[in-house]
């Protein structure tokens, strides 16, 4: 099953949330350090960048040259841009291999939605953020 599926169950007509998932929707903090690299520092050659697509669990999305390639605990890459970054999350330190770690700020909560198995049915299923691609 897709997410296609999936959000059939929980839109209504007006592509608003259906009243009995609205209680899914809650506030969370991230408590997992995430690895940041200037997406100029990963491509050694620049001139190629804007043609790779990085997959992120949300979708495949163009390499944007200005952003940073974050790496989260599972490895999954995604990209944002520095300031985002530093809203979010502190530096903690450097490595060796150039990479640098943040640690999540506290007093930055995060909206998140549980997927349940009712709602997925049991089937796989995955999300694709609106700037994502398949």
């Amino acid at each position: 099953m897709t997410n296609v599926l999936v959000a059939a169950k929980c839109l209504n007509p007006n592509g608003g949330i259906v009243a009995h998932w609205t209680n899914l929707f809650k506030t969370g903090i991230k408590n997992k350090s995430i690895r940041v690299k200037a997406i100029k520092e990963v491509f050694k050659d620049h001139s190629v960048i804007d043609k790779f697509l990085m997959k992120t669990l949300e979708g495949k999305e163009e390499v944007d040259a200005s952003n940073m390639m974050c790496m989260g605990a599972i490895d999954d890459p995604w990209q944002q841009p520095i300031a985002n970054i530093k809203k979010n999350y502190e530096f903690d330190t450097i490595k060796d291999n150039g990479w640098i770690i943040f640690q999540p700020k506290p007093d930055a909560p995060r909206n998140v939605f549980q997927v349940t198995a009712e709602m997925a049915e049991g089937d796989e299923f995955e999300v694709i953020a609106p700037w994502g691609e398949k």
